[in-house]
């Protein structure tokens, strides 16, 4: 049977209705925000979980959930998912090229995962299901796979497809690289696993779980590296960040930071520390916290708890990113002027406090709605991100009005 994820939308619109209903000011920032593209369901795509990465020309990649209308998917749609790139014209509008059209067969279906990029320009991503039909779901527990440009589009080669227990199972989110050119990524089926797909002489690769969790230890994010190759990452569901060391008679897991609903991943600063957030804790609106590292281990400190209302709640599911300054940026899922989400600024204070402004509010409808994903920057200093409801067509059957949106938002 299909894996039932326990993070599921209407829980964020009910979060959505208390934030409405307690709405406090909070400082908003004179931004430009404009939508790039609207989702139109169907052949078109559906519903951008993920974020987006940029090449060196200034298009931009990302997933949809649903869409592309090939195969029966999640939901019993004709619904798969895809992948696109977005590129900016000289008259300042953006084309959309729909790269590939997952099918959910032995090549995958349903992406809430991110893509990346390696040095040659292909392109690496997750599906949620498809791939091994024999595995314990009917529709397969998920793949990894490679779009590789070509002079008639893109290509896509499955690099390993998941088997169940105790090899891992719906791979919800995204992939890493070490300085090796190994991929890294979690699955949180079953019992939750951290997985290691290393290239191959002959073109394929070799996966290997280097760490099991246990039942209902859902990992929702994916990991990171440092220099050292530690891997750090955290769980859903129990709530925890943790640190993976690698060692002779294998990897070793240590909890270095604890919190109810860490759906996000974890982001380093330049001095080693960690950041993240909390979707439901301490207060029902979320927050933002921070590891530093204290002797052999961590200390975990709250640095933003929100308030709700037109301040914003529930961050969610997207990883923070800094700016050049040191600031960091995030999104919530709801609350904002309309209970629609917002985008926020976090700056550092000299006495170590940091203070939140809410730097774009989403209006629903057209404007876009529950940004699910965290941001990226261009060299410009400009922002963008997607949004999983707002825009244009009719995306009911997934949780909301509207098919969803790639947005920029410009200082």
């Amino acid at each position: 049977m299909k894996h039932t994820f326990r993070f599921a939308l209407p829980l964020t619109w009910f979060v959505a209705i208390a934030c409405a209903l307690g709405a406090m000011s909070s400082l908003t920032l004179a931004q430009t925000e404009t939508v790039l593209y609207r989702f139109r369901g169907n052949d078109d795509g559906a519903n951008p979980w993920a974020g987006l990465v940029l090449d060196g020309k200034g298009n931009l990649y990302g997933t949809t959930e649903y869409g592309g209308a090939l195969g029966t998917c999640f939901n019993g749609g004709t619904s798969c998912g895809t992948a696109f790139e977005l590129s900016p014209t000289a008259g300042g509008s953006w084309t959309k090229t729909i790269l590939h059209r997952f099918d959910e067969g032995s090549g995958g279906g349903n992406l809430r995962s991110g893509l990346i990029f390696d040095p040659s320009g292909n392109l690496y991503g997750t599906t949620i299901y498809g791939g091994d039909t024999s595995c314990e779901a009917p529709s397969g527990c998920g793949t990894v796979f490679e779009l590789s440009p070509s002079s008639g589009g893109w290509n896509e080669t499955v690099l390993h497809a998941f088997s169940g227990t105790p090899n891992g199972s719906w791979p919800v989110a995204g992939l890493t690289f070490d300085k090796l050119g190994n991929l890294y990524g979690t699955t949180s089926g079953g019992a939750g696993t951290v997985f290691e797909l290393t290239p191959n002489s002959d073109g394929s690769w070799t996966e290997t779980t280097i760490y099991t969790f246990g039942i209902a230890q859902d990992p929702l994010a994916g990991v990171i590296l440092d220099g050292h190759g530690d891997v750090y990452g955290t769980l859903g569901i129990p709530g925890v960040a943790f640190e993976l060391i690698p060692g002779t008679s294998g990897w070793s897991a240590t909890v270095i930071g604890r919190g109810a609903y860490i759906y996000s991943g974890l982001t380093f600063d330049r001095k080693g520390n960690l950041y993240g957030t909390i979707d439901f804790a301490p207060t029902e609106y979320g927050s933002v916290f921070e590891l530093v590292r204290s002797g052999t281990g961590w200390k975990e400190k709250m640095i933003y708890s929100f308030k709700g209302g037109n301040d914003g709640a529930g961050p969610g599911f997207g990883s923070l990113i800094f700016d050049k300054a040191g600031n960091l940026y995030g999104t919530t899922t709801s609350g904002g002027t309309k209970p629609a989400g917002t985008v926020f600024k976090l700056t550092p204070n000299s006495d170590g406090s940091w203070s939140e402004s809410v730097v774009y509010s989403f209006q629903g409808a057209q404007d876009g709605a529950l940004p699910n994903a965290g941001l990226i920057f261009d060299g410009q200093g400009n922002l963008f991100g997607t949004t999983y409801h707002g825009g244009t067509g009719n995306c009911s059957d997934y949780g909301g009005v509207g098919c969803g949106t790639v947005f920029e938002i410009t200082p």
